[in-house]
């Protein structure tokens, strides 16, 4: 999308640090993830989208990204620059070598279960405390 720019931020400057802290993610906002995204559009904040880098090993050992946080300015809430957003986080991560992307999710967010699977998540395990999901990057 023309006049989308984002950038993998490292440090995160005063006018993300407020979106994170007026939104409403239940969570910490966990700022060790290695892929901090934030995009701005013709120069106004769109949101911030990390991922972390997790290892997983069940007899093979994997290193995948997991989604962990998206946080988008209320302008730009279900847009098609929101959309254009997370479509492109995921062609860096398939860029830089990774061909899957996992999010665990709990009850409490049911919305982002049903965004996810929007977004073509798929289930492969819950446990009492939620549900794990993957999509597959191509590659």
């Amino acid at each position: 999308m023309k006049n989308l720019v984002i950038e993998n931020r490292v440090v995160l400057d005063k006018e993300i640090l407020e979106l994170i802290s007026t939104s409403d993610i239940k969570e910490p906002f966990n700022s060790s993830a290695e892929y901090k995204f934030v995009a701005k559009y013709k120069d106004r904040l769109v949101g911030i989208i990390s991922y972390m880098i997790t290892e997983l090993s069940d007899g093979i050992t994997r290193i995948y990204p997991r989604f962990i946080h998206v946080i988008l300015h209320p302008e730009f809430k279900r847009s098609k620059v929101a959309y254009a957003f997370l479509k492109e986080t995921e062609k860096i991560l398939l860029r830089d070598g990774h061909n899957q992307v996992m999010a665990y999710i709990k009850p409490e967010k049911a919305f982002m279960i049903e965004l996810a699977e929007k977004f073509g998540y798929k289930q492969y395990a819950e446990d009492d405390e939620g549900k794990f999901l993957y999509k597959d990057l191509g590659g």
